[in-house]
């Protein structure tokens, strides 16, 4: 992982708790029709996400979300983007070391990343899946960390949108750490997924 990656802790972390195929809803006719695209929509007015009216199963057939949770988590998921919106408007030495602000590619492959995680978690009847932290790294780029029980993964998202992780698995002293630079977003999805479980 690059230089660029930060502690899990100190006082610089912003702490929170639509490359697929579009999913296909049931209707009581027995036939599928397709979901609207994401509607991730990050600029000047804010980024907005819904939660799809119809119930939708994934390609497995799993039942999704039920409707109220998945309705309880959305103020959730507002909250988050309105803080990558927060650190989008970050200006130069943000962090008085005479930083870049964070780059909008970066702010933009972010904010689409924890959409498709968001968004497949209320599509595969887990719980609401969303970043426990969001923040800037030096040099333009954005940071998202999720955690698990046993597993955390850190997502370094490059100022040209370039992805980057370290993988943490285990607790302290036996954790296994696995990094890697240069990798692709199903990679990253993956990886994140699998910290959900």
């Amino acid at each position: 992982m690059g230089s660029n990656m930060q502690s899990s802790m100190g006082p610089e972390r912003f702490m929170l708790q639509g490359r697929f195929a579009p999913p296909k809803t049931f209707t009581p006719q027995g036939r599928f029709t397709p979901i609207p695209p994401s509607s991730f929509l990050f600029n000047a007015a804010g980024c907005t996400a819904s939660v799809p009216d119809t119930a939708p199963y994934n390609d497995e057939g799993i039942e999704p979300l039920p409707a109220l949770e998945a309705k309880q988590a959305q103020p959730t998921y507002e909250n988050t983007m309105a803080n990558l919106k927060r650190i989008a408007g970050l200006g130069v030495d943000w962090d008085s070391y005479g930083s870049a602000p964070p780059a909008s590619v970066a702010v933009e492959t972010a904010g689409r990343l924890i959409e498709t995680v968001y968004r497949d978690s209320l599509l595969s009847a887990r719980t609401p899946y969303l970043p426990f932290s969001v923040a800037p790294l030096s040099g333009g780029g954005i940071q998202l960390e999720w955690r698990g029980e046993s597993k955390a993964v850190e997502i370094e998202v490059g100022p040209e949108g370039a992805f980057g992780y370290l993988f943490i698995k285990g607790a302290e002293p036996s954790s296994v750490y696995e990094e890697e630079d240069g990798v692709s977003e199903s990679r990253i999805l993956e990886l994140v997924r699998s910290v959900q479980r």
